[in-house]
């Protein structure tokens, strides 16, 4: 009897452990705010987008704003400025994620993973193309990392045009989610009847035209990439509604696809082409700790779970003046075409916004 009372209570014991270190989790995402994209007003396309661009009350360094009209002409212009080579490149140390093995429910992550930064993340409704959100630095485009957008004069505030041509990640209405991470320079160059085009502007062009992963790696064959105009210091995550994802990188002269082994795949900043899985681990923590948490999970979780594993892998909070730090995390909810986004290493609050 005094033996089945001692096993009772250390089952008791054991549950209110397990039931206390969850009601105590850092983590916790105990608030979350729904945000909606601004309107604006004036005679012309450019005039409403650029009214519509607005700090995001209460965070740090984040502003949203609708895109509005084509952005063909915008993103011609600045393909010949190439103006971010002119700021100053940046290699953010990032770490991609994709979780597959429900393809009824994929989900996506990412570390954006340079601090010396604002975040203008946009909403485009081109005619004739995807709609899309997508995440531009504020510093790549002449904006500083905290300004007023009440303040800034029309010819500063027209920076803010740039942002389609200068995205780094985001998802289309389609569902297809993309990521560019910094890696290895590799040469590259012109080839006749290959488009030529920014590194970004490779991510346009899918976010614009690509439904899924095939189509993705269709438009991709048609083009080459770069950083500077002779290499490429660049690679890609992709993942979309059906539950596919890829891996993209450029080497020895050509398009390397990597398609998921497991129903999860990582990307950070290591170079991918001829490498194990081993190799990789022991080039970056990140990839080690992410790869093994989504092996745990199996390749299948929500938000929360996609959320949680970029944290474990977060390069912590910004420093003063200084690139070290996660700006923001974002877990894509594909499926429901929602973003869940985290600043600043700070997971205990979450946005939330999508499409509607």
């Amino acid at each position: 009897m005094k033996g089945n009372l001692k096993l009772v209570i250390l089952l008791l014991c054991m549950f209110l452990a397990v039931l206390y270190s969850y009601s105590v989790r850092p983590d916790d995402f105990s608030t979350i705010e729904t945000l909606k994209f601004p309107t604006g007003e004036g005679a012309t396309d450019i005039e409403k987008t650029l009214s519509s661009l607005t700090k995001v009350q209460g965070a740090e360094n984040m502003y949203m704003m609708t895109y509005y009209g084509d952005y063909q002409e915008q993103l011609e212009k600045d393909s010949k400025l190439l103006i971010d080579l002119k700021t100053g490149r940046v290699k953010p140390k990032c770490s991609l994620i994709s979780l597959t093995a429900d393809k009824n429910n994929p989900m996506f992550g990412r570390n954006f993973d340079f601090a010396n930064s604002g975040i203008i993340i946009t909403r485009y409704q081109p005619p004739n193309k995807y709609e899309s959100i997508a995440f531009t630095p504020s510093t790549t485009i002449f904006l500083p990392k905290d300004f007023d957008p009440e303040r800034l004069s029309m010819e500063v505030k027209q920076n803010a045009l740039h942002t389609a041509f200068l995205s780094t990640c985001g998802m289309n209405e389609k569902g297809l989610v993309v990521a560019l991470a910094s890696t290895a320079s590799v040469p590259t160059k012109e080839e006749k009847g290959l488009k030529f085009v920014y590194k970004t502007l490779w991510l346009r062009e899918l976010l614009d035209n690509a439904k899924d992963v095939e189509e993705a790696v269709e438009i991709t064959k048609t083009l080459r990439a770069f950083d500077e105009l002779n290499d490429i210091q660049h690679h890609m995550l992709v993942a979309d509604a059906k539950g596919n994802s890829v891996a993209i990188e450029f080497a020895k002269g050509d398009w390397r696809f990597f398609y998921e082994e497991n129903p999860w795949q990582v990307v950070t900043n290591s170079a991918l082409y001829n490498r194990t899985h081993e190799e990789k681990e022991k080039m970056c923590w990140r990839y080690k700790k992410a790869s093994k948490i989504l092996e745990e999970l199996g390749g299948r979780g929500d938000w929360q779970d996609t959320m949680r594993t970029l944290k474990a892998v977060t390069q912590g909070q910004p420093i003063d003046n200084s690139s070290t730090g996660t700006l923001f995390s974002f877990a894509a909810d594909i499926s429901n075409r929602t973003i869940y986004l985290c600043t600043h290493s700070e997971y205990d609050k979450v946005y939330k916004f999508g499409f509607e």
